[in-house]
């Protein structure tokens, strides 16, 4: 634990020191650091990682979200505050086998080798390809969608946090894995997506590349 600890204090340093560099190139592809709000207004900006799920609340502290799907429930719970949100949605981990279930309340929870949501085994009750009713719900409520990675799968090596994980060795795959869920929002919703967050925040990929030039291929 004190390992980890550490491990994000360093790479707290690392993101810190990227971001006072951040802007100084010019590049079709941008990080966004810093936002310009209206004064004198409360704002806050929510992100919603790795659905749209259809697995129930859980635990559930509203009696009338008993049975109701995550992503349905935070549509609810948004349109009750005239809110709207950016849902970074995924393909499908239905493809990220075999595997072996993880330990609870370790990061490799949901898998060993690949991540798998909502929870290992159920894998088609999150994700575009197979909840296509539930984006549709997103964009009519008019909430905003990224690319967050087809199949989640990392884009380069974690070794402290994510050891076990299987990753990409190259841009062309993240590319490929990328422009896989970019088609099927296009063809499939006609929405083209314009933001993305690869998986973990992992930025970079072993052949010397970062998410940044795949988001610009």
């Amino acid at each position: 634990m004190k390992l980890y600890t550490l491990a994000r204090k360093i790479n707290k340093k690392i993101k810190q020191r990227r971001r006072e560099v951040a802007g100084r190139y010019l590049s079709p592809v941008r990080r966004l650091e810093r936002f310009a709000v209206p004064q004198n207004e409360r704002i806050v900006s929510m992100t919603f990682d790795d659905g749209p799920t259809n697995m129930p609340v859980n635990p559930v502290a509203d009696p009338g979200l008993e049975g109701v799907s995550l992503t349905r429930a935070l549509i609810g719970i948004m349109n009750d505050y005239d809110a709207r949100g950016t849902f970074n949605v995924i393909g499908t981990t239905e493809h990220n086998y075999p595997d072996k279930m993880g330990s609870l309340h370790k990061p490799t929870w949901s898998g060993v080798r690949h991540d798998h949501y909502p929870m290992f085994g159920k894998d088609k009750y999150a994700g575009a390809e197979n909840q296509k009713e539930l984006v549709r719900e997103l964009l009519k409520n008019g909430h905003e969608i990224s690319n967050h990675g087809y199949r989640h799968v990392l884009f380069g090596r974690n070794n402290i946090v994510y050891g076990s994980r299987e990753h990409f060795t190259n841009i062309h795959d993240v590319v490929s894995d990328l422009r896989q869920l970019h088609e099927l929002m296009k063809n499939e919703f006609d929405y083209e997506m314009t933001m993305s967050r690869p998986p973990h925040y992992i930025d970079r990929i072993p052949d010397g590349f970062t998410s940044y030039d795949a988001y610009a291929v």
